[in-house]
């Protein structure tokens, strides 16, 4: 992957604010603080959609985007990271997935929808 290609990173959300996301993009301090009271200048990413289905699970909401992302715009997580640089968080080791912070404005472009954690099953 050179510099220049945006990554592909993963987010846990509500509904509601995945179609706020998808609609109007995000902006540092723009948006609430989220269900697990993160701080609302970051943006909250993983490097696996599994990652986020957990986190969207703990959070009693359902919906995981796929962001597209420059790695000039993230940070190791301040919380939830164990890397000491993008890469390291990026390449954990056993596995364990990297948890990063998004610190610079996304279009709604960036977003689009990847699933939800608990889909209802279709009445009939």
């Amino acid at each position: 992957m050179t510099q220049a290609e945006p990554m592909v990173l993963y987010h846990g959300t509500s509904e509601a604010s995945a179609r706020e996301l998808m609609l109007y993009g995000w902006a540092p301090e723009r948006g609430r603080s989220g269900g697990q009271c993160g701080q609302a200048r970051y943006l909250y990413l993983t490097t696996t959609s599994d990652n986020a289905q957990w986190y969207a699970t703990e959070k009693m909401v359902d919906v995981v985007l796929k962001v597209e992302v420059d790695r000039s715009q993230l940070r190791v997580d301040p919380e939830d990271g164990v890397g000491e640089t993008i890469e390291e968080e990026m390449n954990c080791p056993n596995g364990f997935p990297g948890n990063l912070v998004c610190v610079s404005a996304l279009s709604p472009e960036s977003f689009s929808f990847l699933a939800t954690a608990d889909p209802t099953p279709e009445m009939t």
